[in-house]
């Protein structure tokens, strides 16, 4: 028996109203009936075994990707995660789980809890009493940081139950004490942000973002926000402690509330700056939820700016007249640039509306406002054709500038003017680097021919480090991964025998011993026996290598041979 889950429910709450219609003593029975796992059900964040859930109901619930997104919290987990992450997410939670998935959706070392407890907002409990007749868990209410209930702006209330340690299925009906999930609510101005940001997480969790997620692209969304509120200089650079102050007055009181109280804290700080600089690792959406919130003041700000970065970057760029993906402001810049008459000033107007020059003129190239009413005074058109050209040979930007006298910013807007001429030199530079680079490695290969991958990994030769990221295929190639093998003669320790010597000594004892030696009847006569017979010798006599002395052995034998055959005739 599976009921049908409520609207927003998750996916532990449906398995507790299952446990409870079935009459099951544990949540272990459940769990196992329904997971082939005897504790998995009783996990309330992030469940798995979700292929065996589906195959045990008969595809009721959807497939495991179904389930996944439309009864738990993984989807806002995964939200600013790459592709990778997420499909290695979707493999563990389909089977027994994989090692470290959890810490790769943020948990736990995100700046909340690690085990998330369970929250309930008391006035859907009584709508859930009234049309279902019991109450269950909603996905919204059990999100990081968020501690009011958007439907009903209220604060939630929080279990203070720990569910796994009972091996028990709780309903909310099933709690016993149920404290404020938040401090000093009686602050208006804490209570209106919690219930934006609870709204702002209830959007990640629903609501895809408009392009694939790139890690690359976030700073320039979140830039692009920040030059609107004059946290960027001239050039670009980020004023850090004005943008970090504004930051936390922004949310003010906020600071002082778990869990935001760790992500505003100073100890985080380096954290917020990394997320509008140069990421080298993906962040917990409570710090996107924070930046989108007081950035752009809400989702649809936040998918406006970064479906227009995402068309920057992937040169699919939207004419000026849509402005579903277009921003406001810049469009309207965009516009005035093509009413201008041919004696207006770029400067000017971009002053008017607020834009740098160099990225008023980066959006009109992008958007196909080619012929700019422009006052040239250096950039004339032959210097332009100049730069142009060595653009497309894929010089590098900061060279042209040097030999054509021009400032690196002329040059960058020369190049982003025109998306073809920009990726054209982004192909020829990368090609260029790539030649570099083997030419470097080739180099270095002929003056150090043993070098292996191995080494060249630890030493990191000209050329190997970009090799390494964007030509691997090439450098295995080129490289061996173990040294060739080579024997060099081992010389000895000790000076060369002179057998001679000691082919004379041993001649010399054997034709002394050779008249009075004689063998026992019972003894074998063989060229050991004779030579065991001889004085100590300095050395082991090797007859291979001593031939008078083997001569002399020889003979000796024969002899004795002779005279014992002769004995058993007699005989």
């Amino acid at each position: 028996m599976l009921p049908m889950p409520f609207p927003d429910e998750t996916l532990y709450g449906l398995i507790a109203r299952t446990n409870r219609l079935r009459g099951d003593s544990t949540g272990t029975a459940t769990s196992l009936s329904l997971f082939g796992h005897p504790t998995v059900g009783l996990s309330h964040d992030v469940p798995c075994h979700l292929d065996y859930l589906s195959q045990t109901t008969h595809g009721l619930l959807g497939t495991a990707l179904e389930i996944s997104s439309a009864l738990t919290t993984i989807p806002y987990f995964l939200r600013f995660k790459p592709l990778e992450i997420e499909l290695h997410v979707h493999e563990a939670i389909r089977g027994p789980g994989l090692k470290h998935f959890k810490h790769q959706l943020g948990l736990p070392p995100a700046p909340c809890r690690a085990s998330l407890p369970l929250y309930a907002c008391p006035q859907c409990m009584a709508e859930d009493v009234e049309n279902h007749g019991i109450a269950s868990w909603r996905r919204v209410h059990q999100l990081p940081g968020s501690l009011f209930c958007v439907t009903h702006a209220q604060p939630l209330l929080e279990a203070k139950e720990r569910v796994r340690r009972k091996q028990t299925m709780l309903l909310p009906e099933d709690i016993e004490t149920f404290v404020p999930s938040a401090l000093s609510l009686e602050m208006e101005h804490a209570s209106v942000s919690l219930l934006r940001l609870a709204r702002l997480n209830r959007d990640i969790l629903e609501n895809p973002l408009p392009r694939a997620y790139l890690r690359s692209l976030l700073p320039q969304v979140y830039r692009q926000g920040l030059r609107a509120h004059g946290l960027l200089t001239a050039s670009g650079r980020i004023r850090v402690n004005e943008y970090l102050h504004w930051l936390r007055a922004h949310f003010g009181t906020l600071s002082e509330i778990r869990p935001f109280c760790y992500a505003l804290s100073h100890v985080h700080a380096d954290t917020l700056l990394r997320m509008v600089r140069k990421p080298r690792a993906d962040f917990h959406p409570i710090y996107h939820a924070l930046l989108i919130d007081a950035i752009f003041g809400g989702w649809a700000g936040f998918v406006q700016a970064y479906a227009w970065e995402t068309c920057i970057e992937t040169q699919d760029v939207p004419s000026a007249s849509d402005g579903s993906s277009v921003p406001a402001h810049i469009a309207s810049f965009i516009a005035a640039l093509r009413e201008a008459q041919p004696d207006s000033s770029i400067r000017n107007l971009a002053g008017q509306y607020g834009v740098d020059i160099s990225t008023g003129m980066r959006w009109a190239g992008k958007l196909g406002v080619l012929d700019l009413p422009r006052r040239p005074r250096i950039l004339h058109h032959e210097l332009k054709q100049t730069v142009i050209q060595a653009l497309l040979r894929g010089e590098p930007q900061r060279d042209i500038a040097k030999s054509t006298g021009l400032s690196r910013a002329t040059v960058d807007r020369v190049c982003q003017e025109q998306p073809e001429l920009h990726a054209a030199w982004r192909r020829a530079n990368q090609e260029r680097k790539r030649s570099n680079a083997r030419q470097s490695i080739l180099a270095y290969i002929d003056t150090h021919p043993m070098t292996t991958l191995a080494e060249a990994h630890r030493l990191s030769p000209p050329g190997y480090c970009w090799l390494r990221r964007h030509d691997p295929a090439w450098l295995r190639h080129a490289l061996p991964s173990r040294a060739p093998t080579v024997t060099q003669r081992i010389l000895p320790n000790r000076p060369i025998v002179d057998w001679s010597a000691r082919d004379r000594l041993c001649f010399k004892e054997l034709s002394q011993m050779a008249c009075t030696v004689s063998f026992e009847s019972w003894e074998r006569i063989k060229a050991g026996t004779l030579l065991g017979k001889l004085p100590t010798l300095p050395f082991l006599p090797r007859l291979e290598r001593l031939p008078r002395s083997k001569r002399l052995v020889d003979q000796i034998l024969l002899e004795h041979r002779a005279k014992r055959i002769q004995l058993k005739r007699t005989l």
